[in-house]
This record gives C-alpha cells, sequence and structure tokens, in this order.
C-alpha cells in the first residue's frame, strides 16, 4: 500500500509528541505546576518490592517540608552583635511593672517623757530610727523672764535630768531640747513634768507615761464625805499625772499649783490606764494611803483601803500573768492636812516588798 507525504508528516508529529510528554515526566518538568521542581523521588527507595521503572513522582518544596517537618526559618536572622530587647514584666494586662527605686532612709529619733519628783533624777530614752551610736546635745530651755536666780534643774551630757526641789513661777513642767551633732537641723523638744518635792502630781501633759488621773474637787459633799465617791456625779478640774505611787505620809500645804492652790484638803483622784507585769504568778500588793484608796487590776478589787482614816495599809494576794493589764486606783482626801498614797508589791517567787516602779504605768 502507498503512502502518502501527508500521512508520512502526521505519524512524524505523532511520534515528536509522544517522545516529548515521555521527557517531560522523565526530567521532572511539568506545564501544570508552578511550583519549583525537586529531583523525582523514586518510590523504590520507599519500597523495594516496587520495580525500579515505576513513574517517578514530582513533590514541590512545600510537599518535602511538610514530610521531613522542616522546622520553618525565620526571614532574618539577628545579629550576634546585637543586643537582646529589654523585656517588661507585666504586673496587670496592658500595664507594664514600674521599678522605683528604694527612698533615702529616714534619720529621726523620739526623745521620752519624763515625770520626776522634785529633788530627784530621770533619764532621757532616745528612740532611734536608723540612727546609730548617735552624739546628742542636751539643753534646758530657759522661760522667758526667769530671773537668773531661778531654778529649772540640769541636764547631763547623757540626758540625765535632775530636778530641783521645786520649779519656779509655779511651773510644773521644764522642756529640754534634744539635738544631735552629726545633725543639728535635726532636733527635737522634750517635757519633764516635776512633781514638787513636798507636792503630789504634776499637771499632765498628754505625753508623759506614767500614772494618769482626773483631779476632783470635793468640797461640795464634804459633809458627807466618808469614802471614794462616785466621780460621775463630780466636775473634774484637771487631769494630772505621776511616775508611781510613792507619796509617803506627808503634811500637804502646796496645792495644786497652776490649777488650784488653795485645794489642799477634800479633793479626789481617779488613776486609770495599763500597767505591765513582768512576770506570771502570785502577786501581793499593799496599798497605803491617807485618805481612803482603792486598787483594781482588770476591773477586779485587789485591795480596798477605803474610809476616812489616817496613814494605814492594806493588802492581798492575787495570781496574775504577765504582760499588759488594766488597772484603776482611786484616792480621796478629807481633811488637811496629811496626805499619802503609796503602792508597793512583791514579785512571785519574791519575798522583798518594794514600791511598784515607775516605767510600769502606761497612759491608755
Amino acid at each position: 500500500m502507498a503512502i502518502s507525504a501527508n500521512s508520512t508528516k502526521l505519524v512524524l508529529i505523532v511520534f515528536l509528541a509522544a517522545s516529548l510528554s515521555t521527557c517531560g515526566k522523565k526530567s521532572g518538568f511539568s506545564s501544570n505546576n508552578a511550583k519549583t521542581p525537586v529531583a523525582p523521588k523514586s518510590e523504590k527507595a520507599a519500597n523495594p518490592d516496587v520495580p525500579t521503572d515505576t513513574v517517578n513522582t514530582v513533590q514541590t518544596i512545600d510537599q518535602v517540608q511538610e514530610e521531613k517537618a522542616i522546622p520553618s526559618l525565620p526571614a532574618v536572622l539577628p545579629s550576634v552583635s546585637e543586643p537582646a530587647p529589654m523585656v517588661i514584666t507585666q504586673v496587670e494586662e496592658g500595664v507594664p511593672a514600674v521599678i522605683k527605686e528604694n527612698p533615702p532612709l529616714v534619720k529621726d529619733f523620739t526623745p521620752s517623757a519624763n515625770v520626776v519628783k522634785g529633788g530627784e533624777k530621770t533619764q532621757i530614752e532616745l528612740a532611734l530610727q536608723n540612727i546609730v551610736n548617735p552624739t546628742v546635745k542636751y539643753q534646758i530651755e530657759i522661760p522667758a523672764g526667769a530671773a537668773s536666780s531661778d531654778n529649772f534643774g540640769e541636764v547631763s551630757a547623757t540626758g540625765l535630768y535632775s530636778a530641783p526641789d521645786k520649779l519656779p513661777q509655779n511651773l510644773s513642767q521644764v522642756n529640754v531640747l534634744v539635738t544631735l551633732n552629726d545633725d543639728p537641723m535635726l532636733s527635737k523638744k522634750v517635757s519633764i513634768s516635776v512633781i514638787p518635792k513636798v507636792g503630789f502630781v504634776a499637771i499632765d501633759d498628754g505625753k508623759s507615761e506614767g500614772a494618769v488621773g482626773v483631779l476632783y474637787d470635793l468640797a461640795s459633799i464634804r459633809s458627807e464625805l466618808s469614802k471614794i465617791p462616785d466621780w460621775s456625779k463630780l466636775a473634774p478640774v484637771a487631769k494630772v499625772v505621776m511616775a508611781n505611787f510613792a507619796v509617803p505620809k506627808t503634811n500637804f500645804s502646796l496645792g495644786f499649783p497652776g490649777v488650784n492652790e488653795s485645794l489642799k484638803e477634800y479633793f479626789g483622784i481617779s488613776f486609770s490606764g495599763k500597767i505591765i507585769l513582768p512576770k506570771s504568778g502570785k502577786y501581793k500588793f499593799t496599798l497605803s494611803s491617807d485618805d481612803g484608796a482603792n486598787f483594781y487590776i482588770d476591773n477586779n478589787k485587789i485591795v480596798d483601803n477605803d474610809g476616812t482614816h489616817s496613814y494605814s495599809s492594806k493588802s492581798s494576794e492575787v495570781e496574775l500573768t504577765a504582760g499588759e493589764h488594766s488597772y484603776k486606783l482611786d484616792y480621796y482626801q478629807g481633811p488637811a492636812t496629811s496626805i499619802g498614797l503609796s503602792l508597793f508589791w512583791v514579785l512571785p517567787g519574791e519575798t522583798e516588798e518594794k514600791l511598784v516602779p515607775a516605767g510600769v504605768f502606761r497612759r491608755e
């Protein structure tokens, strides 16, 4: 059979097309895949049973990464020489933490306000804040108009104040200026209440630690006065303070300077506050007075020495725990001129009777 020229051309075109298709598959090229081709992966490597002439599969880079779990790399690697960025810790969401510098330490001190009997001594104590081993200057403040002969006492370089028998000008307090030598701008004034040597109490300054009481004039009820009165029915005259109850039998003619110097008889004082007991156990309290007095701890009457009488004593024992307790001591004075008010104790485990010392009484 004769073959025409046109038929021969058609056969050649079909043959070339088939050849090109076969070459494209072997080379991994596909006109329908826009992704970058990679070398064909033979199924023979994964499965030895597959014939070597099996058609290879074309895989993209994305497919290879998915199969081998290749981690994604950052677009730009940071330079080794570049410092790491600062991380701000957040206390609340959206609110950056604020770094605060510690404030400078504030130096301060507080001198103790004391009560002292005329002719006796008392130590000014300093409560220090951020101050170690200070050097201090103490100076008595002389009131304006004072005479050169007026005696306001003396204070040592260590803060020990020696009181005169009685302050001049009917004063009940003396001021001491306390200054740090290292910092002269840091200076404090402390008041010391001075009870006249032949006196009874000082006017309360509202600061001094000690036995604080309310003074009453009992002249209006003198005819019926035979025991401690009901204070709620009387008008207070003034608040007074004493370091402790240490007034022996004394002829009282001074009155109350600064309040009422003529009040020398028929008066009463109701003391109250806190008492600090040093140990637990059985205490023996002795209350001596002229005229009547009663002593209470935690609202319980401990010693009853009431009534109009000369200087005499009553005692009682009680079990108490160490620490702070409330106390009350009521006292009244009848006719002139002898007075007295002293409180003694025997501590647990001891036998010696002593005055209850200054320092254990605190204001409320």
